[in-house]
């Protein structure tokens, strides 16, 4: 889906069988599988588009993100120009400097 107001198109969807040894493998839209012992399906539904400026998002509900493991810290500083400390709080000099185009 395409995000709208400059807000970024959401994920794709994907079905993958995971090998016992934690190898993933790309699977049709539509498929039958047989799992064997220690074998996954995993399934990733896509992501809505979004809405808005990323780099127009609090970095505090960013950093929020991060910290509940919804986006990666490369993901706040790539999309979200956010830049944080190692505890995880905001560093506003750094941030200013991503949103900035610095």
């Amino acid at each position: 889906p395409k995000g709208v107001r400059g807000g970024l198109s959401g994920g794709r969807a994907g079905q993958y069988l995971q090998t016992a040894d934690g190898a993933r493998e790309a699977l049709e839209a539509c498929a039958q599988v047989t799992l064997e012992p220690g074998q996954r399906m995993i399934s990733i539904g896509c992501g809505g588009g979004g809405y808005g400026d990323p780099k127009q998002r609090d970095p505090e509900r960013v950093a929020k993100d991060v910290a509940d493991g919804i986006v990666s810290r490369e993901w706040a500083r790539q999309v979200y120009g956010v830049a944080l400390h190692g505890n995880g709080e905001v560093d506003a000099e750094a941030t200013a400097r991503l949103r900035a185009g610095n």
